[in-house]
């Protein structure tokens, strides 16, 4: 009897009649499984010559992906082409696979594990959507933030908005500054005499004699996105009863109304001279009646009284 695969004879050539007939073991064929013989084998020879031929199917082979541990597993014929497997993985950067994944499948099942590195990622620090910073940091990293803190006119910087965490996540990330609107308000010129009372909203420590430019130039400034309005109580010279209105500029928002007061200027024309010793005279003798700013004017000593 004759066995035969595809391109070959296989086991004895010569059986006698009535011998057994030795069956070979399976024959191999690379790329394909052995399925059986074309024909029913008998336990022992004819009187005629016999001949069998091998049957096949093709064979299936896998590719086993191990990336951080988990597998990713493709099956191929033998012959077929490869689609190599790029794999994704949150907060790394696939580098490569541990050997090189051949272009058509081989004979045989194989196994790649990938190299992976943590990802970098672009921080970029915004403000007012203009860019102020970029950095890049590693997955899982603490983004850092600049050294120096952005400014911006009539407005404090009070932070970032960074991810909750203050960790960065597995992508880019646009990170906005955190401002508040300084709040308007009067206050003394940096290295002046004046004094303000907030709670009862009263200027002190003005020199005599001054118009509304010395009033700007060396007494009061804003803090804040602010302005003040000046209404002399008498003539052009601030003097006791001249009132200073203060508004947001950026709303035009009325705030609130200080009162300039200075000592012993009872009539309110900026200067002490004997017509504001007649009017103390005339209110101590019952003539006349001070208003309460000409009563904090007349008050030098300030023991109330």
């Amino acid at each position: 009897g004759i066995f035969a695969d595809k391109s070959a004879v296989v086991g004895p050539t010569e059986v006698y009649f009535g011998a057994a007939i030795p069956v070979p073991a399976d024959p191999t064929r690379e790329g394909f499984d052995f399925v059986s013989w074309d024909a029913e084998v008998p336990a022992t020879m004819p009187a005629n010559d016999l001949t069998f031929n091998a049957t096949w199917s093709e064979a299936s082979y896998t590719i086993t992906y191990v990336v951080n541990g988990n597998k990713t597993v493709h099956n191929y014929k033998f012959g077929d082409t490869i689609t190599e497997y790029v794999p994704s993985v949150a907060g790394m950067t696939f580098k490569n696979w541990d050997a090189t994944v051949p272009e058509t499948m081989p004979a045989k099942d194989l196994v790649f594990n990938a190299i992976l590195e943590i990802a970098v990622y672009k921080a970029t620090f915004l403000v007012d959507g203009e860019i102020y910073d970029e950095i890049m940091v590693s997955f899982g990293d603490k983004i850092i933030t600049p050294s120096v803190d952005p400014s911006k006119d009539y407005y404090k910087f009070i932070g970032w908005n960074l991810p909750e965490s203050g960790l960065m996540p597995n992508s880019d990330i646009e990170i906005t500054a955190k401002f508040e609107r300084v709040p308007v308000e009067l206050i003394p010129k940096n290295g002046s005499t004046t004094v303000i009372d907030y709670e009862n909203k009263i200027i002190y420590g003005l020199d005599y004699y001054i118009i509304e430019d010395d009033l700007r130039s060396t007494f009061l400034d804003v803090e804040g996105d602010g302005e003040f309005k000046v209404i002399p109580a008498s003539g052009r010279f601030c003097g006791t009863g001249t009132e200073v209105e203060l508004y947001d500029r950026a709303t035009g928002e009325y705030k609130k109304t200080y009162t300039i007061v200075i000592f012993g200027d009872i009539n309110g024309d900026g200067n002490i001279t004997a017509v504001d010793a007649r009017i103390i005279l005339q209110n101590v003798a019952g003539l006349t009646t001070l208003d309460a700013k000409q009563k904090e004017a007349a008050d030098v000593n300030m023991d109330g009284n």
